[in-house]
């Protein structure tokens, strides 16, 4: 059995297929949105891509992307239906995106209110 994923509030209501699918895109997004921020910050502050330490965290990040586009594959098989496809699949990747962008701001001591409001 999967894992139940949080459920964004656009999608407790009553919708058509499309409006709960552009709900949950609009949730990976603002995760997309907080992890890059979260990410830009230290790379930055390491002097970018071209040090050895930018390089290395060039190197991790390259790497967890190429996680998170196999992670959640689960929720596209139809066989656990179409609400699997359209929230609960988006909601892992977001929680994933979530997940990674909590990891940095801690390591790198940053305040997510301040990524997200600079």
């Amino acid at each position: 059995m999967l894992a139940a994923v949080p459920v964004p509030v656009c999608v407790e209501t009553p919708q058509t297929n499309y409006e709960i699918g552009q709900c949950s895109a609009v949730e990976v997004i603002k995760a997309d949105q907080r992890m890059t921020a979260a990410w830009r910050k230290p790379l930055k502050d390491v002097g970018g891509s071209k040090t050895q330490t930018g390089q290395t965290l060039l190197v991790e990040q390259r790497a967890w992307i190429a996680f998170r586009e196999k992670a959640c594959q689960e929720y596209q098989n139809p066989d656990l239906g179409r609400d699997a496809q359209i929230v609960d699949g988006p909601m892992c990747v977001a929680n994933i995106i979530n997940d990674r962008a909590k990891d940095l701001e801690s390591r790198y001591q940053l305040n997510h209110q301040d990524q997200i409001n600079p």
